[in-house]
């Protein structure tokens, strides 16, 4: 704290992560496989940022580099017979072995600046510049610009406008080793549009309307499993397949209506309608988040050192594929469109109670959760079996 309204800041960091995952999948029906997964991954990072000004203008920058490196030892096999898992499907066996051990540096940095518009309205914006570089491979730099803006026509009343666009690289440890890739793709791009209006109706409730519009762009290639997307062993499953989406669009309104007073009761309601997609060969297919319905509510009470909430979600079923099967002339099971049809609905209450005990200049924390209370059977994914009469 260099003067009242000049500030500094300085983080040296290191971290590390380590992943170890192994396992076997063996079907009497035709499949086996095993998967021996090892993954160390390292960063060192240096932080600095500036800060000066007061409440009519302020800005703000900084700089971040890192030095990162990752070892990976990936080994697996799968193997089906013919007719697993249905009648007209061919043998397959896949055999991966990959030790890549990336290293590299990364590369950021900002500026800011928030000022003070007129009485009512407050502007801020803001430009990054990013660059990553594994293997001496040059990722590409990155600038996202952000402009945000606030208008507030009264005391009760706030408008919020936001656009800002946003990259995702790779992190050093997220090769996809599992699914065959050992390359790194570019950055992921992402440009968001924000419109939210806030309304004190009461000295107790408030209200919220926000509107958001996502383009996604350079999306990479993932792999999902269509049936059963919860396996413990994704990879060693039938219905692994990869999906590379040229673009993704987002848009969704969200309305929330809650109780702002906080003494001891509390409770909220909200509502989202969203929409998600992507194109994959150029057809528009729901992404497999896509949730078009929410609703969500919930009751809270706090007294003293207790703290209890019960909340109830309910949203539409998430999209899933379908599959058909014809006995004559031969037997033969048809895969649908991906994503074409629904699972059923979500419904969950929960329950969650915590205490917090004074230690000296200390507290302690504790909670109890109980998820599902009302233990609603929640459909998550299908699974096809063909049995002979």
């Amino acid at each position: 704290q260099w003067s009242d309204d000049l500030l500094g800041r300085a983080l040296v960091a290191w971290t590390t992560v380590d992943k170890d995952r192994t396992g076997t999948v063996d079907d009497p029906a035709g499949a086996t496989g095993a998967v021996d997964d090892l993954r160390d991954s390292h960063s060192a990072l240096v932080r600095l940022q500036i800060e000066q000004g007061d409440d009519s203008f302020r800005w703000r920058a900084g700089l971040d580099a890192a030095s990162l490196s990752a070892e990976y030892s990936y080994a697996s096999t799968f193997q089906t017979t013919a007719g697993y898992p249905f009648p007209n499907s061919t043998p397959e066996s896949i055999v991966r072995n990959l030790e890549p051990q990336p290293e590299g540096i990364e590369t950021g940095a900002f500026v800011a600046a928030r000022w003070r518009i007129t009485d009512d309205v407050t502007g801020e914006v803001g430009l990054r510049w990013d660059n990553q570089n594994y293997d001496e491979i040059d990722g590409g730099t990155q600038l996202s610009p952000r402009i945000n803006l606030l208008y507030e026509p009264s005391a009760d009343t706030q408008m919020r406008l936001s656009w800002g666009r946003f990259y995702q690289p790779q992190g050093i440890g997220e090769l996809q080793v599992e699914d065959g890739i050992d390359t790194f793709f570019p950055a992921q791009r992402a440009d968001h549009f924000i419109i939210s209006v806030e309304h004190v109706i009461t000295e107790r409730i408030s209200a919220r309307v926000e509107a958001y519009y996502k383009d996604y762009e350079e999306l990479k290639p993932r792999f999902e499993n269509i049936f059963d997307p919860l396996v413990v062993l994704p990879e060693l499953q039938t219905d692994r397949v990869e999906i590379a989406p040229s673009a993704g669009l987002v848009r969704g309104l969200e309305f929330l209506l809650r109780d702002r007073s906080g003494d001891p009761w509390g409770w909220w309601l909200g509502y989202t309608w969203s929409w998600a997609e992507e194109t994959v060969e150029l057809a528009d297919v729901p992404r497999s988040w896509d949730q078009r319905h929410t609703f969500n509510g919930g009751l809270s009470w706090a007294e003293g050192p207790w703290d209890v909430s019960l909340a109830a979600t309910w949203h539409s079923g998430w999209p899933t594929t379908p599959a058909t099967y014809v006995a004559e002339p031969e037997p033969l099971v048809t895969i649908g469109a991906r994503n074409s049809t629904h699972l059923g609905d979500f419904r969950s209450v929960d329950l969650r109670a915590g205490y917090t005990f004074a230690l000296g200049d200390t507290e302690l924390l504790t909670f109890v959760e109980i998820i599902n209370l009302l233990a609603f059977k929640n459909p998550c994914c299908v699974e096809y079996t063909v049995r002979d009469d």
